[in-house]
């Protein structure tokens, strides 16, 4: 197989062009033509992905956040793109349009947390799922089955004080659209990653900001996007790898 089937398949389940316009996806380092036999899927790409992929004989990283987003201005010997290049390593990336399709990071997260999805927002070009619980949660019942449902080591959150049934979800850093989320009739809005002033805000708008961990709330979408490539790509071997850039004590 080639690098380029990964790439198809991808686009087949998750069409590259349904990425926001601020995006980065498909492939990012390498060359389409490069025979694959091996591949490693991760969240991030990072030095210690990386030098796992090595240590496998995987020729391919296939990530969730691109390993190019911001423009590249020069490759040196430290970076991990110089990395990837000096180990015949190519890079394909499945962001925004893995976050918001069918079975997509979103749809996975509401499945974690038994929530059923009834509806969808759009809020800054990004397609977002709103559901509903088999029953009213509090907000420290809803914290403790996020905890427990995504393994997180730490969820923080502010109590709106109301029952809680209709919830907004966004994994990943999705504080900025807290405003958008009160405003479409949510209980709540649980997402991975938000700033002081969203916590204030939900505070101050007795509303249930349930913040659960960026890594958290996608990292769940690397062993589904592994076992569809297994299954789609079956000529190569896919590896998942679970390894967080972040540390916790």
């Amino acid at each position: 197989m080639k690098i380029k089937d990964i790439v198809e398949k991808i686009d087949w389940y998750y069409p590259w062009l349904t990425a926001c316009d601020f995006d980065n996806v498909g492939l990012l380092v390498g060359d389409a033509e490069a025979d694959v036999k091996k591949a490693v899927v991760a969240l991030d790409c990072t030095h210690e992905v990386l030098d796992f992929a090595i240590s496998e004989g995987a020729t391919a990283v296939v990530t969730h956040h691109p390993v190019i987003f911001d423009g590249v201005k020069k490759v040196t010997a430290e970076s991990v793109v110089h990395k990837a290049i000096k180990h015949g390593i190519s890079i394909i990336s499945a962001h925004t349009n893995y976050d918001t399709g069918t079975n997509g990071v979103n749809e996975i997260l509401c499945q974690k947390l038994g929530i059923s999805i009834n509806k969808r927002l759009m809020i800054d070009g990004l397609l977002i799922p709103g559901g509903t619980f088999a029953k009213n949660l509090s907000a420290k019942e809803l914290a403790l089955k996020c905890r427990d449902s995504l393994f997180a080591t730490h969820i923080a959150y502010v109590d709106g004080g109301k029952p809680i049934n209709k919830v907004v979800v966004c994994s990943g850093g999705g504080g900025s659209m807290l405003r958008e989320v009160m405003a479409s009739g949510a209980d709540a809005y649980i997402t991975g990653e938000a700033k002081h002033s969203d916590f204030v805000a939900a505070k101050n708008a007795g509303f249930t900001l349930m913040v659960c961990g960026h890594f958290e709330t996608e990292d769940i979408a690397v062993a589904p996007l592994a076992a569809l490539l297994k299954r789609e790509v079956p000529g190569v071997e896919f590896i998942e790898c679970h390894k967080s850039p972040v540390n916790h004590i």
